[in-house]
């Protein structure tokens, strides 16, 4: 009964969320694979934010609960914002924001408290660009973590600080990265980087500098987005072209079990709760996969273009509330919330 009772209450809220109303005009679209196309967060000064990026390579800060533009960073890339991340930097209480654009090899480091720029790093010259980046405090010290660059896999993931000055190379880590994910592990009291790439994924151990596992199945897809299940042991779950969500072992490596979603590509991941993971999909639809039952709980229809990015969030006036983006960012509330506003 308790069992039937747990899986009873989870399901409720997921079976009655729906579309609420579309945040944005329609976006760029770059590869399809990009599963950070837009960011979410509450600032140091409790403003609950959405940045995202427009056609004319601008930032755009958005207040979620007054609804409304805040401001934005004009040009801020010469070429297609691909990757946006919100860093929160306590050594300094300020809120940071990375952006990486299709230009080659270049990232930027932005404080959103004041909108003035930080940092500018050009790595190298090799040919391709930077798909994914991370930032990571470690010993009292901040450091970003920068993939390979696509088409050159032979470029290895970097570590810098936040001078911008290269500091350490991730060992093994040869092959085309196109995610990235960082766990800290309170057991261990370490920070382990993630990568999700063409034909598996990996962890590294950030302070040993070396690979920890490698999470491969007998496929050669590429993996598209990663997420740590961490509310009993640690799992890694991923998404990859072929339409499976694996779950596997952290510690171990291994492969716990497989979910076969669908026949289309799936892109960003994010977990509901410890029951429930959502996926971004190319046949223009939101999937709602059920980990219990290991299997396709509900397709959501809103998009006409394919989902990149899906994002939890706690949202003031609606609760729990899903964000996600195809040619726009779209938000999807439960319905009959008692605190929902329509």
């Amino acid at each position: 009964y308790k069992y039937r009772k747990k899986i009873y209450d989870n399901l409720i809220p997921l079976s009655n969320i729906e579309f609420f109303k579309d945040l944005t005009k329609t976006l760029p679209i770059f590869y399809d694979n990009t599963e950070n196309s837009f960011t979410v967060f509450i600032s140091i000064f409790d403003i609950l934010y959405l940045v995202y990026t427009d056609k004319k390579q601008s930032i755009i800060l958005y207040d979620l609960v007054n609804d409304k533009k805040i401001t934005e960073i004009r040009k801020a890339h010469s070429a297609i914002i691909t990757n946006l991340r919100h860093f929160l930097d306590k050594i300094n209480k300020r809120d940071i924001l990375i952006s990486v654009s299709s230009e080659v090899n270049i990232l930027k480091l932005w404080n959103i408290n004041n909108m003035e720029s930080i940092l500018d790093i050009k790595i190298g010259d090799q040919k391709g660009f930077i798909f994914s980046v991370y930032c990571i405090n470690d010993n009292n010290e901040n450091y970003l973590i920068i993939s390979n660059h696509i088409f050159a896999s032979d470029v290895p993931i970097r570590i810098y600080d936040f001078q911008g000055n290269k500091i350490n190379e991730l060992n093994d880590s040869n092959i085309n990265t196109y995610c990235m994910y960082t766990y800290y592990d309170k057991n261990l009291d370490k920070n382990f980087i993630l990568t999700g790439n063409e034909g598996c994924s990996t962890s590294f151990d950030f302070r040993e500098n070396k690979l920890y596992h490698e999470y491969k199945d007998e496929d050669d897809e590429i993996h598209c987005s990663l997420a740590i299940h961490a509310y009993e042991n640690a799992k890694l779950i991923d998404s990859s072209k072929d339409g499976n969500i694996r779950v596997w072992d952290f510690h171990e490596g291994k492969l716990l079990y497989k979910i076969k979603v669908c026949d289309k590509e799936l892109y960003g991941i994010c977990l509901w709760n410890k029951d429930f993971v959502i996926a971004g999909c190319s046949d223009k639809t939101i999937k709602i996969v059920d980990l219990n039952r290991k299997e396709l709980f509900r397709s959501l229809v809103s998009h006409y273009k394919c989902v990149r990015t899906v994002k939890k969030i706690a949202h003031p006036l609606y609760g729990d509330c899903l964000l996600s983006q195809g040619e726009q960012i779209k938000l999807w509330i439960i319905k009959d919330n008692k605190n929902s506003k329509k």
